[in-house]
């Protein structure tokens, strides 16, 4: 036999309304001013990719510059040489490196790169883009919070359930798409700076390419399981009874515990 159904009115609780508006508050204008400061820097970088273009291809002019340089004094010390094994030592050094042509010095591939990261960066406007209007409503619905309104609540749970989404969505195409083009360019670009340098890749080290793609893997599930946080508190509490209670107006709670007292005559 079930239990008889109790009449009582839910006892509305404020506590938690107050407590998630002052975090949707905080969180959202930092988040703001983090999506803010990443659209500013990125439509900085766009328009150095021109600049970054030019210093590209006068640092390559130089090295073709420098390269014919050295091929003409090492042909001049072969046919100077006196002996058959000097000229050959001479010979051996141009061959090798006319294969190998001219090169960029150390460290450029890595400044040059940024340009090159076509996926990252338009993964990084979507980001930011998205962060920066999320945010802006998780701000407005954190002040309806505080004034304990119903469509304060409404709002943050349409917000939380949009940031998971939003989270879930950008993630995944983070793991399965940008990651392994930015892992593959990184890696070329150390793994060239290394070998122009002569120091070449350490013994028993992974491949770059590899070491890059776990690294940014992990964070990017990090991120997600981080992020999701938040959102999730704020669906289990504001859908709790106590706080729809509290969100309601004063007429609407009368109205409900009138109507719960007639049913319990």
């Amino acid at each position: 036999m079930s239990e008889p159904r109790s009449n009582a009115p839910i006892r509305p609780r404020p506590k938690p309304l107050t407590v998630i508006g002052l975090l949707n508050l905080l969180f959202g204008a930092v988040l703001v001013a983090v999506a803010w400061s990443m659209l500013g820097g990125m439509a900085f970088n766009r328009m150095t990719v021109e600049p970054y273009e030019g210093l590209k291809r006068a640092l390559m002019l130089q090295a073709e510059r420098e390269h014919r340089e050295v091929m003409a004094t090492l042909a001049e010390r072969e046919a100077a040489a006196q002996s058959e094994d000097a000229r050959q030592v001479f010979h051996n050094e141009r061959e090798r490196r006319a294969s190998l042509g001219p090169k960029l010095p150390p460290g450029s591939e890595l400044m040059m790169m940024g340009s090159q990261m076509q996926s990252f960066g338009t993964w990084s406007v979507v980001s930011s883009a998205s962060s920066l209007g999320i945010n802006v409503l998780m701000i407005v619905a954190g002040a309806g919070l505080l004034q304990r309104v119903e469509w304060g609540r409404r709002l943050s749970l349409w917000v939380a359930g949009i940031k998971l989404a939003r989270l879930l969505i950008l993630q995944t195409v983070f793991v399965v798409f940008v990651v392994p083009s930015f892992a593959r360019q990184l890696g070329k670009a150390v793994e060239e700076t290394m070998t122009i340098q002569g120091r070449g890749m350490p013994a028993g080290m992974p491949n770059m390419t590899q070491l890059y793609a776990g690294i940014y893997t992990v964070m990017g599930i990090g991120m997600l399981i981080l992020g999701a946080i938040y959102p999730i508190v704020m669906l289990v509490l504001l859908n709790r009874p106590g706080v729809k209670a509290a969100s309601l107006p004063a007429e609407v709670r009368a109205s409900q515990i009138m109507l719960e007292a007639g049913r319990g005559r």
